[in-house]
């Protein structure tokens, strides 16, 4: 295989400004060459080895769970990724582009629905985050304790906490794969690329105020259990390990309910040209957030620098003004 620099490599721009630009990886150039209606065996195999790659350089993953991505990955038509779905919607999943099967331990990729080369890349990078961060135990996955809601408990509010959580899953993996194949290799921007985005923004906003270590942690290495009993611990002066207060399920419902918000904010933005709906979701976001670092602020299990004081004013605000 072709040796590759997954690494963007900076340079002094020529044009006299101070600072940096970042040029494309020489593998962004070839994958956007390659023909989407004639694709061969040699270009996926190139692609899978590039994410090989860039996660081995990025991501706090096993060696070898990273090893088996080209063996898991799937390359089907449009009439098998249906029937390998196994679900009764059909109409719907005939245009989903890729599906991490569990019960296979394969990521399914739609080839024929991709319009681009570097939508297919996208796609792959998208199914692999979830394969390695599930393998791992992580994710944003997995069972975490409910509380015991007795007679206040329906059927509509577990959908919304399985919403919540699929929201969590989908937007934190979109905000990932978004961040390193547009933003840090370059690649061209396509409508294909921005399929999850009402989770996409709201789970952009929630990670923001957290380091990119302690979201690499999150996503690759904890089990949603663990940030429950983060969560609930910070409100709670008793041991929340095995007793849910019930606060991280709350949140979970707030999550799908309010990314039903950005949907339909983003959906008035394309329509009437007027992004306040969207800013207005993104604000309850915020202050939502902004009460969970008070809370870690005034345990003392966070601290901020004056950097971080100015890059979370937008979720601070409403308690500050309350001092």
């Amino acid at each position: 295989m072709e040796s590759i620099n997954s690494t963007p490599t900076e340079f002094v721009a020529d044009n006299g400004n101070e600072g940096y630009e970042t040029r494309k990886p020489d593998f962004v150039d070839k994958i956007e060459g390659f023909d989407i209606k004639n694709l061969s065996p040699e270009n996926l195999e190139f692609m899978a080895h590039t994410i090989q790659d860039v996660f081995r350089e990025n991501f706090p993953v096993s060696k070898e769970l990273i090893d088996q991505i080209p063996e898991r990955m799937m390359y089907v038509s449009t009439e098998d990724f249906v029937r390998l779905r196994e679900d009764e919607k059909k109409e719907e999943i005939e245009t989903e582009l890729g599906f991490y099967n569990r019960k296979l331990e394969k990521m399914l990729i739609n080839v024929p629905r991709h319009e681009t080369p570097g939508t297919l890349f996208s796609t792959m990078f998208h199914e692999c985050l979830h394969f390695v961060s599930i393998q791992s135990g992580a994710g944003l996955t997995g069972d975490f304790l409910y509380p015991d809601i007795g007679d206040k408990e329906t059927a509509e509010m577990h959908n919304d906490l399985d919403e919540g959580v699929r929201v969590m899953v989908e937007g934190t993996t979109q905000n990932i794969t978004h961040a390193y194949v547009i933003d840090k290799f370059g690649f061209q921007p396509q409508p294909q690329m921005f399929s999850y985005e009402p989770e996409y923004q709201v789970t952009n906003a929630i990670w923001l105020p957290f380091s990119k270590e302690e979201r690499m942690k999150a996503y690759f290495n904890t089990p949603i259990e663990s940030l429950r009993v983060r969560v609930e611990s910070a409100f709670s002066e008793k041991p929340v390990n095995d007793t849910p207060t019930g606060m991280f399920a709350n949140i979970l419902v707030d999550v799908a309910r309010v990314t039903r918000d950005m949907k339909t904010a983003l959906d008035s933005w394309m329509k009437d040209n007027n992004p306040d709906p969207v800013e207005d979701v993104l604000n309850d976001v915020r202050h939502a957030v902004g009460n969970f670092i008070v809370r870690e602020l005034e345990i003392g299990r966070r601290e901020l620098d004056d950097d971080e004081e100015v890059l979370l004013q937008p979720y601070l605000e409403p308690y500050k003004a309350k001092e």
